[in-house]
């Protein structure tokens, strides 16, 4: 992992770690209740790299479009991921501090009111 803070010819200048270049989720993938292959499987995610990717990809999205609901997301991905991915990631992101919920309304996709989701960062 790369230091925030680095020294440059005498000067102190910050860096900004990507999704990628930060630790795996504070919290558990998977639910306790969770059978051990669930378990097996997220560790697999983070072990691989695919976590960070996916929870980069999706703050991209939200990022490109905010105010979109998940399934929306999931549509504006050009059918890279599907809704529960999209909102697998949004729930870590925003355990992250990394996006925030900012209302609800009825998603286009679904026609169910759900949260739509916008990142200041």
């Amino acid at each position: 992992m790369r230091r925030l803070w680095k020294r440059s010819r005498g000067r102190e200048t910050m860096t900004q770690l990507s999704l990628l270049d930060r630790p795996a989720p504070s919290r558990p993938l998977h639910a306790l209740a969770d059978p051990p292959t669930s378990r097996l499987a997220a560790k697999a995610l983070v072990a691989s790299g695919a976590w960070g990717k996916q929870a980069q990809a999706v703050l991209d999205l939200v990022r490109e479009h905010p105010g979109l609901t998940a399934g929306e997301l999931a549509l504006a991905s050009g059918g890279r991921f599907d809704r529960y991915q999209v909102a697998r990631r949004l729930s870590d992101l925003l355990a992250k501090g990394e996006v925030e919920q900012v209302g609800t309304r009825a998603c286009t996709i679904s026609g169910k009111v759900c949260v739509t989701w916008i990142t200041w960062k």
